[in-house]
């Protein structure tokens, strides 16, 4: 049995996340997504969804042309926020997570 442990920065204080499967990929948007809710950089996302570069990569493709995301430039730098859209499909993820349970 494969097990996933994810630890993350929250509040001021690290917070510990035990699953005992390994995430599908509605799990991994989800995740970003929610990561995404105050708008973040692409290594904080890198860090909060324990993913490897290419991963995010290949994820970020994925939702920024589903509108899920958007990028807005803040000077140099660029953030990732949850759109409307992704409000939605979050919202959704999470009821179906709960009927689930």
């Amino acid at each position: 049995m494969k097990f996933f442990l994810r630890i993350y920065w929250e509040r001021g204080d690290f917070q510990v996340n035990k699953s005992v499967r390994r995430r599908g990929s509605l799990d991994i948007i989800a995740d970003i997504l929610d990561t995404s809710r105050r708008g973040v950089k692409k290594t904080r996302l890198l860090y909060n969804c324990s993913m490897s570069f290419a991963q995010l990569e290949k994820y970020l493709d994925l939702i920024l042309e589903a509108r899920l995301l958007f990028v807005e430039s803040d000077g140099p730098r660029l953030l990732f926020k949850i759109s409307g859209k992704g409000r939605s499909f979050l919202k959704a993820y999470e009821s179906l997570k709960a009927l689930m349970e």
